[in-house]
């Protein structure tokens, strides 16, 4: 008995995990709330949530004239992967 709900379980998620694929609901739901410009403004790399670089990424709260001044190649990004930020800190 207890094998027949667990198998019903994991199908009834499956039949979920499709729908939700089908419908690219999750991507929807996540672009509303991720930033335009989530790029690194030293590299250049696409930092948004997916991209594998994410989790380690930092906001660079100055201007893009400061960026500019600092050397950034891609000043208009608001982040700072952290590849870079190792790089940095190195020097």
């Amino acid at each position: 008995m207890s094998m027949a709900i667990l198998l019903a379980i994991i199908l009834m998620l499956s039949v979920i995990a499709k729908s939700v694929n089908k419908h690219n609901l999750v991507d929807r739901t996540i672009d509303l709330f991720e930033d335009p410009n989530s790029r690194c403004n030293r590299c250049g790399r696409y930092v948004k949530l997916g991209s594998g670089l994410w989790s380690n990424r930092l906001r660079d709260y100055d201007s893009i004239e400061v960026r500019k001044s600092k050397g950034a190649k891609y000043p208009e990004g608001n982040f700072i992967c952290g590849d870079c930020m190792n790089k940095e800190s190195k020097k």
